[in-house]
């Protein structure tokens, strides 16, 4: 007598959990940490927003669901604001919870949405903008700077000035014994304070000239 065949059903196998829903709909819902100890000048957040326009984002926004609140991203959507307005936000990876601000062709800015504490929000704000896990300055960027100098000149105009970038330059290499460039001329104009000296500034940053600001 052949034996009875007994079956056994295979465990049903516990469904994925779905996806969180995409919580953004444009980015006025990407709302500021009140707290976030960072603050940028003017100058440095002028330099900011032309580093956006000419670049895009190099860094990347992040948003928290559960707080409704930015946990990286606060300067840098300040200027975003501020040069293209509120703009939608569209889902680019729902599983992943990315999406984007796509302000044009050529202009577009990644957002990743977390979910997390208001303490992991803000170590992870610090840790995002800490200057002792991040990498440094060689003694060389002067000389770095210099040999691209004429290429991003020509393609860029007057990007070193708006990015700050003639700020990280040493004065001393600009000797052209040192760098081998053109000898260069320039005028040192003694201002009142700050706000003058922004005024200058900005009268010969548009006549086209190259200049920078030195505070000593």
């Amino acid at each position: 007598m052949a034996k009875k065949k007994v079956s056994r059903k295979k465990a049903a196998s516990k469904p994925a959990a779905a996806p969180a829903a995409f919580v953004l709909d444009d980015t006025a819902d990407l709302q500021a940490d009140a707290a976030n100890p960072r603050s940028i000048s003017d100058e440095g957040a002028a330099g900011l927003r032309s580093s956006l326009k000419r670049f895009g984002d190099l860094s990347g926004i992040v948003y928290n669901r559960r707080t409704g609140e930015l946990v990286c991203g606060h300067q840098r959507m300040s200027q975003i604001r501020a040069e293209y307005g509120d703009q939608p936000i569209e889902v680019l990876d729902a599983e992943a919870e990315l999406g984007i601000i796509r302000v044009d062709a050529t202009h577009a800015f990644t957002v990743r949405v977390v979910d997390w504490s208001k303490g992991k929000q803000r170590t992870a704000n610090v840790a995002a903008n800490n200057q002792k896990t991040q990498g440094r300055f060689t003694e060389d960027l002067s000389q770095f700077l210099f040999e691209v100098e004429p290429e991003a000149t020509e393609e860029l105009g007057s990007a070193w000035d708006e990015l700050l970038l003639v700020d990280l330059v040493d004065v001393g290499l600009e000797d052209p014994k040192n760098v081998g460039v053109a000898e260069t001329y320039q005028v040192v104009v003694d201002c009142d304070d700050e706000d003058q000296q922004r005024e200058v500034h900005e009268l010969l940053s548009k006549k086209g000239w190259r200049c920078r600001v030195l505070t000593v």
